[in-house]
């Protein structure tokens, strides 16, 4: 509808232009033209009808990055597989590649070797541990005996002829090295 009305004012400004510079010419005469006594070209029109453009066109082309970025590993590897082609369309997370560090599986089952190392040396020093506690109880064991021996011998030194002086000596130094073992 908008084009039919821009059609008609442009053909009224073509008739009043026409007009307007016919009567240029002469210079002297009055105008006796009239818009009603011109006349009017005739022009043919059509009816504009609205649709949607459908025309698709394929045309070669390439797409320019607006940023190249250099993939690097964090670790130098070997490249195993590429996923995609030149050109192919991806996703993000999507695997493009997949790469092995034969020094990574190298570092790891060192790792483990190690781990395993420390796990036992751990073992071997629980197992120490409890020795030690072991051999301290049983040293605190001999030396509660050995106590009781030397105090019975003590006792029985008191009267004269029953106990040898050497016994209670070596009773006496037995409770001490018994004792220095348990510290």
């Amino acid at each position: 509808m908008t084009r039919k009305i821009i059609v008609v004012l442009n053909l009224s400004v073509f008739v009043m232009s026409s007009v307007i510079f016919s009567g240029c010419g002469q210079s002297n005469k009055p105008s006796t033209v009239s818009a009603s006594t011109a006349a009017t070209p005739t022009v043919t029109t059509t009816t504009v009808i609205s649709q949607e453009l459908n025309r698709e066109m394929r045309l070669p082309g390439e797409l320019k990055a607006y940023e190249e970025v250099a993939i690097y590993p964090k670790v130098q590897s070997f490249v195993e597989s590429i996923s995609v082609d030149r050109g192919s369309v991806v996703k993000r997370g999507q695997l493009l590649a997949r790469m092995s560090a034969p020094e990574l599986s190298a570092n790891r089952g060192e790792g483990e070797a190690r781990a395993q190392a420390a796990q036992s040396q751990r073992l071997e020093s629980e197992s120490r541990v409890r020795s030690i506690r072991e051999q301290r109880s049983e040293a605190m064991a001999k030396l509660a005996s050995d106590e009781g021996t030397y105090r019975r011998l003590k006792k029985a030194s008191e009267t004269p002829g029953v106990v040898a002086g050497n016994d209670v000596d070596i009773a006496e130094k037995t409770v001490e090295a018994d004792r220095a073992r348990v510290r």
